[in-house]
């Protein structure tokens, strides 16, 4: 088999990238509806919402017991159940931050013409992605109850968030009473995909920015030594891009668990947000010991270290360091920007939105959502993985001049996001959805 040119690795990553993204926003906004029953599950606005140019979107699912339970809200939804119904809202977006975003007031809950409003709180604040517990009246003003109708549905409307300013978001009647159902393989694997859809909506645009600067530093820190061959070098490459995928998957991954288990939130693992920022300033001037100025700087401390202690001496050297990426610090570095998504808050949305598919599958445990979620992070890391190996091959044929200066700029860009990382983890996270939205942006003509 003949193997791929570097440019048309770049050209399949990139449109892979594409690809999932518009998997996503095709069938990640579609509702999920009960088999047995034809009752609404889930439904999300993101289509709606693309199109009308807005950038905040919901996915509104209903609040089953197991799931309520499996999360730890059920005590407060059960001192309710006899007057309202439990709804999970999620709020995403990839532009600012909603981290305040207030929905009192704003919700409401349509039943034959005749709104009734909902009460409820934020119960997981970030970045990019919130989540809400939503409470809506189970009975109308007659003393009706609204969500027990063998036929029918109802509507849920938010109001006044951004672009559109109002949303509608149907349910089907009647809803599931059971919080698992009787299902074959063939639906299985539809709600499967659609969870995956859903994560490809929501998720990816919070590592896409995270995947692009491990990509562009893959590409452009590796040893220029006459003696290694093209493919010396090609194999390289490979080995580390593939320890800090590995890393930055087994990261995303950890804090996917401990926010669904062990209630983790975004601010108690803000330490290791912290280390995460120190390791990036590391690697990134790790990087830039070959740049002129920064020699001559260290060439100077050196000398005069040696003035006072001149026994240090004899372990200096006068050689010009060679940049270049170790399998430690690419994992350092893989682990270190996971942190940036942990920061917007897609970790701990993946477990909120595959969680009550796989509930309402009756595959209860934990661990099947976690399944789901390595999967998704593989097969989103596979174009990633195809665009670095494809640019640094593409930089074998550049000069190297050109080369050192690429590799310069991409060790400021680690040193800047990790001092953001540091001193404002919301900043960065803005940042690295900047690749993001150039892609996201222009499929809202495709739409």
């Amino acid at each position: 088999m003949k193997r791929l040119g570097p440019y048309k690795k770049l050209a399949l990553g990139t449109g892979l990238t594409l690809v999932l993204l518009l998997i996503g926003y095709r069938f990640g906004g579609s509702g999920i509806s009960s088999q047995m029953s034809g009752g609404t599950i889930s439904v999300s606005d993101a289509e709606t919402c693309l199109r009308a140019g807005g950038n905040i979107f919901f996915n509104v699912t209903l609040g089953t017991e197991t799931y309520l339970q499996k999360v730890g809200l059920w005590e407060e939804a059960k001192a309710k159940e006899d007057w309202a119904q439990p709804f999970v809202f999620n709020a995403s977006t990839h532009v600012g931050t909603i981290r305040d975003l207030s929905l009192d007031d704003n919700v409401f809950v349509a039943v034959e013409g005749t709104r009734y409003p909902a009460v409820g709180r934020p119960i997981a604040s970030t970045t990019h992605h919130n989540t809400y517990l939503i409470f809506l009246p189970r009975f109308d003003h007659s003393g009706r109850p609204m969500f027990e109708q063998d036929q029918g549905y109802f509507e849920i409307i938010i109001e006044n968030v951004d672009i559109p300013a109002k949303r509608i978001f149907k349910f089907d009647l009647p809803l599931p009473t059971s919080d698992g159902e009787t299902i074959n393989m063939t639906r299985l694997l539809m709600l499967i995909g659609t969870a995956m859809a859903a994560m490809l909506l929501t998720c990816t645009p919070c590592l896409i920015g995270s995947l692009t600067v491990g990509s562009v530093t893959m590409g452009t820190s590796w040893k220029s030594n006459i003696e290694s061959t093209k493919q010396q070098i090609r194999t390289e490459m490979t080995k580390r891009t593939l320890y800090y995928l590995t890393a930055l998957v087994a990261c995303y991954t950890a804090v996917a668990i401990a926010a669904s288990t062990f209630d983790v939130t975004v601010e108690d693992i803000r330490p290791v947000e912290i280390i995460g920022g120190l390791l990036l300033i590391i690697v990134g001037l790790g990087l830039l010991r070959s740049w002129q100025p920064i020699i001559y700087l260290e060439n100077t401390v050196v000398k005069l270290i040696i003035r006072k202690f001149p026994a240090i001496g004899q372990f200096t050297t006068t050689e010009t360091p060679v940049p270049t990426l170790t399998s430690s610090s690419s994992s350092a570095m893989g682990a270190s920007l996971a942190m940036v998504c942990s920061v917007a808050g897609a970790p701990t949305l993946t477990t909120a939105i595959i969680f009550p598919v796989m509930i309402y599958a009756g595959l209860n445990d934990i661990y099947w959502s976690l399944i789901i979620l390595l999967a998704y992070l593989i097969v989103t890391a596979v174009p990633f993985l195809l665009i670095a190996t494809g640019l640094g091959e593409a930089l074998l044929n550049i000069s190297l001049r050109l080369r050192h200066q690429l590799l310069i700029a991409n060790a400021i860009l680690l040193i800047g996001l990790g001092t953001m990382l540091l001193v404002s983890p919301e900043g960065v996270a803005n940042v690295l959805s900047v690749p993001a939205r150039l892609i996201v942006e222009p499929m809202s003509w495709l739409f």
